[in-house]
């Protein structure tokens, strides 16, 4: 929950986002992160998840763009978010690679533009073969840095992760959690918000 926690306060720091829609069926989130829409989750996996994010936030304005962020990314700068926002508005689809440039860490749509999300193995290279545009995001971006394995988590702490997570991770209880990111059967990384945001 950590991750996700400093994931959604480092959107909400963004000038112009509007409305940061988690889709998740835990309701201690509703206690634990403020300011968010709670959007129970579907139970179909990370796809049809990011869909119904994206269909909430069009329901509240179909006038907005919209922003599908991975909830993983515990060292996200709101500068780094803000900048790719920016960039995504020039497109009606776009996407962003994590740092091994196979996953994708956040993907756009402009008002009125289809949007299939296409989360899961090598999604990165699915989202550009369903019509995202790349955006020019560079490998030192923290927008790049989502934590699939543990690796990614010491890489992230040496870069710098924000409070929640600089928190949880000095709790002896965390760190046999967190060495299951490397099992193939641990628990997946949570899909943070599909949020609104307004027009850069």
């Amino acid at each position: 929950m950590a991750f996700l926690r400093d994931t959604v306060a480092a959107a909400a720091a963004v000038p112009g986002v509007a409305d940061i829609i988690v889709v998740s069926s835990d309701p201690v989130l509703l206690t634990t992160i403020p300011d968010i829409i709670l959007l129970a989750d579907p139970g179909q996996g990370l796809n049809i998840a990011a869909t119904a994010g994206i269909d909430r936030a069009r329901s509240l304005n179909p006038r907005r763009p919209v922003a599908v962020l991975t909830g993983d990314l515990p060292c996200l700068d709101s500068r780094d978010l803000a900048a790719a926002l920016s960039l995504a508005a020039k497109h009606p689809l776009s996407v962003v690679p994590d740092i091994h440039g196979s996953g994708s860490t956040m993907i756009c749509a402009l008002p009125g533009t289809a949007v299939r999300p296409q989360f899961g193995l090598d999604s990165f290279l699915a989202h550009v073969r369903a019509g995202h545009t790349v955006l020019p995001i560079p490998a030192v971006s923290t927008l790049r840095r989502d934590v699939d394995s543990v690796e990614d988590l010491h890489q992230s702490l040496r870069r710098g992760v924000g409070k929640y997570t600089r928190s949880a991770v000095l709790q002896p209880w965390a760190w046999p959690r967190l060495e299951r990111l490397d099992d193939p059967g641990g628990p997946q990384s949570p899909l943070g918000a599909a949020g609104r945001r307004a027009r850069h």
